[in-house]
């Protein structure tokens, strides 16, 4: 499953973006091709050590807090596949809301 996700990432535009700065204004600006690889490898992730609902709140908490500087792609994916004893598996997903 979180193959397919990261595979069709660029089908979605908000996926394929990134912050940038012109005179002192924050912008998002399409990636090119190199670009939204580099982004996929570092906006993608699975997390293996989250093993319950609470570590995967404080984890949702932990990313909320990183998410409000404006670097990098406003959207980011992490598949956490071994929820509550291998019994449920999450995809977290992380986005600015201006998307």
């Amino acid at each position: 499953m979180m193959k397919q996700v990261f595979d069709n990432l660029n089908r979605d535009h908000r996926c394929a973006i990134k912050w940038v700065k012109i005179l002192g204004k924050y912008y998002l600006k399409k990636l090119n091709d190199e670009e939204f690889e580099q982004c996929k490898k570092t906006n993608t992730g699975i997390v293996d050590d989250i093993k319950n609902d609470d570590e995967l709140l404080e984890f949702m908490l932990k990313l909320k807090a990183l998410h409000t500087e404006k670097s990098g792609s406003p959207l980011k994916f992490y598949y956490v596949p071994s929820l509550n004893d291998g019994k449920e598996a999450a995809l977290v997903t992380c986005g600015h809301h201006a998307l």
